[in-house]
């Protein structure tokens, strides 16, 4: 959840308006609705009367949760057991190429 979000979802949780909520922390309307917006983040003082006006914590308003689709996961492990296995039809190669190496060098001392 971004950080506009949830200041959305704890505005509206208190039922009040945006133009409330900027009154009571003395900043314009455009400014607060550009924070909900994730257009502009707030200065350190007015996350401190974010987190005061909602009795909540400054960490959890700029926490953000990173929201992954079971798509993108599915994708991931897909793209990670093709390369993993590209990997080792490679490493079997090179066990080959060095065997093959080492066989002929030693067959040249011989």
């Amino acid at each position: 959840m971004t950080f506009g979000t949830k200041l959305r979802k704890l505005r509206e949780s208190k039922n009040i308006s945006q133009k409330e909520i900027s009154l009571i922390l003395e900043v314009s309307q455009t400014i607060y609705g550009k924070w909900e917006s994730d257009r502009f983040f707030p200065t350190y003082k007015n996350l401190k009367k974010l987190a005061s006006f909602y009795k909540i914590n400054v960490d959890f308003l700029v926490q953000t949760e990173v929201e992954i689709s079971k798509g993108e996961i599915t994708e991931k492990k897909r793209f990670k057991k093709k390369y993993l296995k590209e990997i080792l039809r490679n490493i079997k190669e090179l066990k080959t190429l060095i065997h093959t190496h080492f066989m002929h060098s030693h067959n040249k001392k011989i």
